[in-house]
């Protein structure tokens, strides 16, 4: 991003500098154009380059479900046994995660808070939990996710 940052001040200087260079206006606009072209194309393949998704973390996890479906939760939506999501204590709702457990990997947006038991970063929805075959609570990697 900087060399891109770098190509357009070159390019704004360029169409700054007087006519004693020797360059007619027209030739100092190309060339300001092509720098201009070049920052462009710096900063999207460089993002492109860039783009490896994150490493793995581990973190402690449990699920929850049963006995609170029908409740809404902390991030506006009704809780039901097909939802698919995970609690956090602060990540924003609606951060899409990756969770790993045992060669599964599934998607889920934060759409609760939780867990409230030490020790625990995440608390899996049963839906979420099913989809992986996470039972009970332990260690489970997880990463933030790239939107699509």
């Amino acid at each position: 991003m900087t060399t891109a940052i770098l190509f357009t001040i070159i390019g704004v200087a360029i169409l700054e500098v007087p006519g004693e260079t020797g360059l007619s206006r027209w030739n100092l606009r190309v060339i300001a154009c092509s720098l201009f072209a070049a920052a462009i194309l710096t900063a999207y393949f460089h993002d492109e380059a860039s783009a490896r998704p994150p490493a793995w973390a581990t973190a402690h996890a449990s699920w929850y479900g049963p006995g609170l479906y029908g409740n809404r939760t902390a991030c506006g939506q009704t809780l039901r046994p097909g939802t698919v999501g995970v609690a956090h204590k602060s990540l924003p709702c609606g951060t899409l995660l990756a969770f790993k457990y045992r060669g599964r990997i599934r998607r889920a947006r934060v759409i609760d808070r939780g867990p409230y038991i030490a020790g625990r970063d995440f608390d899996l929805t049963e839906a979420l939990a099913n989809r992986l075959r996470f039972t009970g609570h332990g260690p489970i990697q997880w990463r933030h996710e790239r939107k699509r």
